[in-house]
């Protein structure tokens, strides 16, 4: 991304780079329009859900759509500001939400199961509390965390309770295809694998390394704006799916108008680079 607007030395914590986020909004106007237009929709929608507070189910997908919208959010916060290896970090997240999203409103056991997996949580906070230097745990007695973890085990053991993986989870959606592969391609961003690291640096015809590269970068940013959609959009339909809303209509039109831009996206990538 080429702009006309030098950052200070505080780069992205400068007050200067408002100019740049419009930069980028205006060269993907209208896929900053639609994000903005379903963010809307969005909203609206989870504020006029009929929640009823004595349903685990609803409960947990109320829960986790507000999650998914903040994540969402998020993703377009950071694509904005050119951000791109942020961005997939957060991206990912958005998808670990719409598979449990889809997964309990499929399946409310699926539900049940995930709230008794705290338990195996609570656990391993236990465990790595008791591995802290004496000066920090102190507080606590060994006696107390012994105790408390033998709660906790009794429990898992009598629940036969099990560790849920986001594969788990993404099997009981129906969406291994999306786990296999927008999940899997974001998930290097997350552990910090070499590849990732290719981005801070550029690179000459010949492939050699010419400087490092630092500063705002609209890499791959329509894509992330569309995956995004489509995971907050999969997660919409799911949730109202269980809980009443009025903006059926609303949110199929949405997702129309998500498959139209995937069409021009895809059908753009295919272009030979040199268009005139």
């Amino acid at each position: 991304m080429n702009t006309p607007f030098p950052l200070s030395k505080r780069f992205f914590l400068d007050p200067e780079l408002g100019k740049i986020v419009a930069h980028v909004q205006e060269a993907h106007k209208v896929h900053f329009d639609f994000v903005y237009r379903l963010s809307e929709l969005a909203h609206e929608a989870l504020f006029d859900a009929k929640v009823i507070k004595t349903d685990l189910q609803q409960l947990l997908l109320a829960s986790l759509q507000h999650k998914a919208l903040t994540s969402f959010q998020a993703v377009v916060l950071l694509g904005e500001r050119g951000l791109p290896s942020e961005t997939r970090v957060v991206l990912r997240t958005l998808l670990e939400v719409t598979f449990r999203i889809v997964a309990i409103a499929k399946d409310k056991n699926v539900g049940r199961a995930y709230v008794l997996e705290d338990e195996l949580h609570r656990k391993k906070f236990i465990s790595k509390y008791k591995m802290l230097s004496d000066e920090i745990r102190n507080k606590v007695t060994e006696e107390v965390l012994s105790d408390l973890k033998s709660t906790i085990e009794q429990n898992i053991k009598d629940k036969d309770i099990k560790e849920l993986k986001t594969q788990w989870f993404a099997q009981r959606a129906d969406m291994m295809d999306f786990y296999n592969t927008a999940y899997a391609v974001l998930s290097d961003s997350v552990h910090v694998n070499v590849r990732n690291l290719e981005s801070a640096l550029e690179l000459n015809e010949s492939g050699d390394i010419v400087r490092l590269r630092y500063g705002p970068n609209d890499e791959d940013l329509e894509t992330h704006l569309l995956t995004a959609s489509e995971a907050l959009l999969l997660s919409l339909h799911a949730v109202y799916s269980v809980i009443d809303t009025e903006f059926d209509k609303q949110l199929n039109s949405m997702y129309e108008e998500l498959k139209a831009l995937r069409r021009r996206h895809d059908q753009t990538l295919c272009l030979p680079e040199d268009r005139s």
